[in-house]
């Protein structure tokens, strides 16, 4: 019987982009990697997205409740972690992100004892090779030759879709900033991210005047024009838009997707496995296309996320299409670079391997060393 050994996380601090990313204060990004060694020597790893924000607290959580998941089989454990409950703690938030941490990195560690990839532990029917994939990038703060530089390097790298941000700047300079990017975009198409659910700046009057705006775009959607706990307010939005709209990136579980959902609040939901799991992943894509809502995973981490994002969409033919962060993170690049593909707007692995395909006692992560209170802030 394999056993799960040991649990343990690392904090790592990466150079990120120029390294005068909009919310670093640090100058770098930083992450919580989980690593789950089992009796048999094999290794998984797992990671939180929130992580990003409070890596010092994801990494007492998971020190704090890693015994729960230690010295049982690891089927065991998996069981456990899909049952794991501490009343008015576990059920969303920052807790549930780290326990997905913990979840990837356990099927991690199964898929490889298996002599599985990932995507075929989760399904072995899938018959999927590879995944729609948009480019990320378009910063709040990106003048018009940081967005030039964007649109020179999604033409490049075999990208058809660009996500660019707004909500920062005052509404007339986003709105120069999109009519500078949808003239140099040709016939790529267009996502808005308003990402309020991190600015937190427009109201719901705002908001509506602005949807109503971006009307005379066709966009393949809108994200985020409100923080996404002003559930309410999606309702009256999602009339006024002739965009698809979308949200989901922060949160962590079924139910809140379910909410949005069945009440038919946006068009489009986003979950990231790194925040709500495995698990619950499954039930909020099955629900999706159930309700006729597409699914568009998001990504913003480490190589890690990608990973674990990419094989569940492989897994999943409910899956739409997955995000791709343009910005330029240090932390395993030189890996990933090695083992995916993006061309004509669709991203593939370029080999099988087993589990997600990492396996950090084969990196060189010294110069990664954590940087204390580096998580994003505004």
């Amino acid at each position: 019987m394999i056993k799960v050994e040991k649990i343990k996380s690392y904090k790592f601090s990466s150079k990120y982009g120029n390294n005068k990313v909009f919310g670093q204060p640090k100058a770098v990004r930083s992450l919580v990697i989980v690593e789950i060694k089992l009796s048999n020597g094999i290794r998984g790893y797992g990671e939180s997205y929130q992580s990003a924000y409070v890596p010092e607290i994801v990494d007492f959580i998971i020190k704090e409740i890693s015994e729960n998941f230690e010295k049982i089989s690891i089927s065991s454990a998996i069981k456990n972690i899909k049952n794991f409950r501490i009343p008015f703690v576990s059920q969303n938030g920052v807790f549930k992100s780290t326990l997905s941490s913990i979840e990837i990195a356990l099927i991690d560690a199964k898929s490889k004892s298996l002599g599985l990839t990932f995507y075929k532990y989760l399904n072995k029917f899938s018959l999927k090779k590879k995944v729609p994939t948009y480019a990320s990038g378009g910063s709040v703060i990106f003048k018009k030759k940081h967005l030039d530089k964007d649109l020179q390097n999604i033409k490049k790298n075999g990208f058809v879709n660009y996500k660019m941000r707004i909500g920062y700047l005052s509404f007339k300079k986003d709105i120069e900033r999109i009519n500078f990017v949808i003239k140099n975009l040709k016939k790529k198409s267009l996502m808005i991210d308003a990402i309020m659910g991190t600015l937190n700046k427009w109201k719901l009057n705002e908001a509506k005047k602005r949807v109503k705006y971006l009307n005379k775009y066709k966009l393949l959607w809108l994200e985020e024009p409100l923080p996404a706990e002003r559930m309410h307010d999606y309702k009256i939005l999602k009339k006024l838009s002739k965009n698809p709209v979308a949200i989901g990136e922060s949160f962590t579980n079924f139910y809140e997707f379910e909410n949005v959902i069945k009440n038919d609040l946006c068009d489009i939901v986003q979950p990231d496995i790194t925040q709500v799991g495995i698990f619950d992943a499954i039930k909020i894509v099955k629900l999706a296309k159930k309700y006729k809502k597409k699914v568009a995973l998001h990504v913003w981490g480490s190589p890690i996320s990608l990973m674990s994002n990419l094989h569940f969409a492989l897994a999943y033919k409910e899956v739409d299409i997955i995000e791709f962060p343009l910005v330029s993170l240090e932390f395993l690049k030189k890996n990933i670079d090695k083992k995916i593909e993006v061309k004509d707007g669709f991203i593939k692995l370029k080999k099988k391997e087993l589990g997600l395909g990492i396996d950090l006692r084969k990196e060189n992560l010294k110069s990664f060393s954590f940087k204390k209170k580096s998580g994003f802030k505004i």
